[in-house]
């Protein structure tokens, strides 16, 4: 079974469907393909920031050393600052 695109308008402002008008006109291409091209760009982009910003996370989640911190080397310590923490919150 063959695919059919799916149309979908859009509005552009006069000034942006200028800009988009010379930059098909230099490279040849309709404004369909370079507004497909447009938004793929930006999806991937949003991909990558998000694979970053994830990876980001993972680093730091987890790369405390338990043992050194001053606040979480014994059990007592980490109830009190637990404590603390909590007490802060309440005002």
């Amino acid at each position: 079974m063959q695919q059919y695109p799916v149309r979908t308008q859009i509005s552009l402002s006069p000034s942006l469907r200028k800009l988009v008008a010379k930059k098909t006109a230099i490279n040849k291409e309709s404004m369909s393909e370079y507004i497909r091209k447009a938004i793929e760009i930006r999806i991937k982009s949003e991909e990558s920031n998000d694979e970053a910003r994830m990876k980001a996370v993972r680093a730091f989640v987890g790369a405390g050393n338990r043992k050194t911190h001053p606040h979480w080397n014994t059990d007592k310590k980490i109830r009190d600052w637990q404590r603390m923490l909590r007490k802060d919150d309440r005002y």
